[in-house]
């Protein structure tokens, strides 16, 4: 191993967690995410020539990360829930900007306590567009509602759910630096 596949290697180590919070907004399964990294890893080294140096190794390797998930997605004969990329896409860059600034753990609590302030309809379209995994028109089906109407409601919980998170963060953040 040369000088610059170790450093490559613990880039990979160091910025796991990054990486792995791309990883899981995609694909959302902890076991076939860590295959996945495990890939992507081995994928980074062997495309570490294509790195330029002074580059930002976190965004490169994150683009590498998922363009192994779209491979992962590629090899199955099926998908194993009813997404669009685009979904997966957009989820992947909300993870990726909060992990930059917010640790993963704290972002899926923040996460999960704004889930349990929507009311139980809105909690049930989350489960089932992804939980479930249905696509917007068996969504539209099974609430007696148009497609485009759980488009556009999804699309507004999402922004709702990144505003909660947001101030619930920035609370903890304000209570953690008072002294008592």
């Amino acid at each position: 191993m040369n000088e610059e596949s170790g450093s490559i290697s613990l880039e990979t180590v160091f910025h796991r967690s990054q990486i792995m919070a791309t990883i899981m907004a995609m694909v959302r399964d902890y076991g076939e995410a860590e295959d996945i990294f495990q890939n992507t890893a081995v994928e980074i080294e062997r495309t570490q020539d294509r790195f330029r140096e002074g580059a930002d190794f976190v965004p490169w390797a994150r683009g590498i990360a998922r363009n192994m998930v779209r491979r992962y997605y590629a090899s199955r004969e099926r998908f194993p829930v009813a997404v669009d990329m685009e979904d997966l896409e957009y989820i992947a860059d909300v993870v990726e900007e909060a992990a930059d600034a917010v640790p993963w753990e704290q972002e899926s609590t923040a996460l999960r306590h704004c889930l349990d302030r929507l009311s139980r309809r809105h909690q049930s379209l989350i489960q089932l567009k992804y939980a479930e995994g249905l696509d917007g028109r068996r969504v539209a089906a099974r609430l007696g509602l148009s497609e485009k109407s759980i488009r556009t409601t999804v699309f507004r919980l999402r922004e709702i759910l990144r505003q909660c998170i947001d101030r619930r963060i920035a609370g903890e953040a304000a209570l953690a630096g008072k002294t008592v």
